[in-house]
């Protein structure tokens, strides 16, 4: 069962609220600081041996998680339709570190890699607005966006006598078209609800589909301020954000 389905039925039990509530507001501006959790667990090691020559190699990987930030903007237009904006920007390091021991003659040398990959996206999209009730909306959205990842590859091979040290830098850009449909149901005054189903199609050398899940809550601490925290799942990674919600 996916993050959203259960999110249906949560509602579903929960029943109505108290009257004095309006719908949940379009015109917002959110602020987080997110966190996809690494594919790969680290650190990990690898030991091979070359039979023909003896020469071993340990080499240890460590992959840190994706950590960045985001800022979203929306604006509603009339009763059903809405525009937003929005940009974020990811960092991830990737490091290898091998030792490799040669019997004949006996050398030992220490080769280091370091990849740091920085992803910078901006979106702009539309959307059309259901008005369920008195206190929830369904909405359904879709976006065009450009995408920009950079990549430094820095490279070290320290040897008995030498040290050679050279980076390789990178530039690739995608286009990346999504599609959304999210729900989202006030509690109480103070505490809104959300969920969301969609995904994103990259168009580069390589096009790519993922599927995006969320779940959020904004919990209001001053009237138009609340504190945003949402959890979601990119294909088979898991993302979190935390961070401030303010409506208009």
């Amino acid at each position: 069962m996916t993050i959203f389905s259960r999110s249906l039925i949560v509602l579903a039990l929960t029943g109505s609220v108290s009257a004095a509530m309006a719908t949940p507001s379009f015109d917002s501006l959110t602020i987080r600081s997110t966190e996809i959790s690494a594919k790969n667990e680290s650190p990990r090691q690898l030991i091979s041996v070359d039979p023909n020559t003896g020469e071993r190699t340990d080499t240890q990987f460590n992959d840190s998680d994706v950590r960045g930030w985001e800022v979203d903007y929306s604006e509603q237009l009339n009763d059903n339709t809405y525009w937003f904006a929005g940009y974020r920007n990811d960092r991830q390091s990737l490091t290898e570190h091998s030792q490799i021991y040669q019997p004949s003659p006996i050398t030992i040398s220490n080769y280091f890699n370091q990849t740091n990959i920085t992803t910078r996206q901006y979106t702009l999209g539309a959307g059309y607005i259901f008005e369920l009730s008195e206190h929830t909306t369904f909405d359904i959205n879709g976006s065009i966006g450009r995408m920009k990842l950079k990549v430094d590859d820095f490279h070290q091979m320290d040897s008995e006598q030498t040290t050679t040290t050279f980076l390789l830098r990178s530039h690739n850009y995608s286009t990346v078209a999504g599609y959304n449909a999210r729900l989202r149901h006030e509690f109480t005054e103070d505490l809104e609800f959300y969920t969301s189903i969609g995904g994103e199609r990259w168009y580069a050398d390589e096009d790519d589909t993922i599927s995006v899940q969320t779940i959020g809550l904004n919990y209001f601490i001053f009237d138009e301020t609340a504190i945003s925290v949402e959890y979601g799942k990119y294909d088979d990674e898991e993302r979190s954000a935390v961070g401030v919600h303010f409506t208009f």
